[in-house]
């Protein structure tokens, strides 16, 4: 039976047909719905135009933020080393004895703005926290981004930079501490997928890169404040690959939580990309299942080591496409990719 990490109780099993009631549909927010503004990067709020989150998901999602880094400043593992990997695949029926179920209630229902959040939140515990985030994703109607054939490929190509990066073949460590030219290489590649798959724009990919964006923000934090990696600033495209490198089991660990926690409700992914087709007819649903998990999971953490944030601000767009086409390589693939 589901339950969730923080509370452990046992919730009964969702049902669409009996639980539907418990979706949101982002293209149908009652138009009082309360949304919070942020600047383009979604690194802060913003005092006028900007982008527009609704308050359940930008209010848990940057108190959380803000609550790890009080953690880390008293030396309190926060919640990337402490929570489980269990995926959020869908609501959790609620119950009145659990007390996520019930500040998700409140949550949906009663809070108004981002203070609200923070006066009746503020001496929450970052794990509680992620596990509000967890449960508003699942509750979504539809997934954050439809992750094109193209993307999902390039995706099982370039696995093999997290295990190369925590096991570098060179032994000078000048040689070591400068950029992968292949990384370089999938970086760009990484941008320019990223925003092939955020062309249309609606509040479904606004939503995404809020999320993205402020979890690459708490995986550095992790890095940087909880390891101490000193490799380079927490900016630098390759901070994360490095961290892998120097840390390989708690920078995996750490990218791997994230990842199966929340790629089930982030990376949508079509059944033919990740069941061979020799399989289609007869595969069980578990083992599809289990099949999607693994792909959404490497999805995501191939965007996590690759620690992007301008891919998804819109108005860095240009540049990031200047960048792309620098590549002679890159802007070759691109141009071909762009003919089809």
């Amino acid at each position: 039976m589901p339950e969730h990490h923080l509370t452990c109780i046992p919730h009964q099993p969702y049902s669409a047909a009996r639980h539907s009631d418990l979706l949101i549909d982002l293209y149908y927010l009652d138009p009082d719905t309360p949304m919070m503004i942020f600047t383009s990067d979604y690194s802060c709020l913003a005092s006028g135009k900007g982008c527009k989150i609704p308050v359940f998901i930008g209010g848990p999602l940057m108190l959380l933020r803000r609550r790890q880094g009080e953690e880390i400043a008293n030396n309190t593992d926060s919640f990337i080393s402490r929570i489980s990997g269990r995926p959020a695949l869908h609501p959790t029926p609620e119950i009145c004895q659990c007390e996520v179920c019930q500040e998700v209630k409140w949550l949906l229902k009663d809070c108004r703005c981002y203070d609200d959040c923070q006066a009746r939140w503020c001496s929450r515990d970052s794990v509680f926290l992620f596990e509000i985030l967890k449960e508003v994703l699942s509750r979504l109607k539809q997934k954050l981004v439809p992750y094109s054939l193209m993307h999902y490929e390039f995706v099982k190509i370039s696995q093999f930079f997290i295990p190369r990066a925590a096991c570098p073949s060179g032994t000078d460590d000048e040689a070591s501490s400068k950029p992968n030219e292949e990384f370089e290489v999938f970086l760009k590649m990484q941008s320019f997928l990223i925003l092939k798959d955020l062309q249309n724009q609606d509040i479904y990919t606004d939503v995404l890169c809020c999320v993205m964006t402020n979890l690459q923000r708490m995986l550095r934090a992790y890095v940087n404040g909880e390891l101490k990696c000193a490799e380079g600033k927490q900016e630098d495209s390759d901070y994360i690959f490095r961290a892998v490198g120097k840390f390989p089991t708690e920078v995996s660990r750490a990218m791997t939580g994230l990842s199966a926690a929340l790629s089930p409700r982030i990376i949508d992914l079509k059944r033919h990309y990740y069941v061979p087709c020799e399989f289609m007819t007869f595969v069980s649903a578990r083992d599809e299942l289990d099949l999607y998990l693994w792909a959404a999971m490497n999805c995501m953490r191939s965007l996590l080591v690759a620690n992007l944030i301008e891919p998804f601000d819109r108005s860095a767009e240009y540049k990031v496409r200047q960048a792309i086409m620098s590549d002679e390589a890159v802007k070759e693939y691109v141009e071909t990719v762009n003919k089809v």
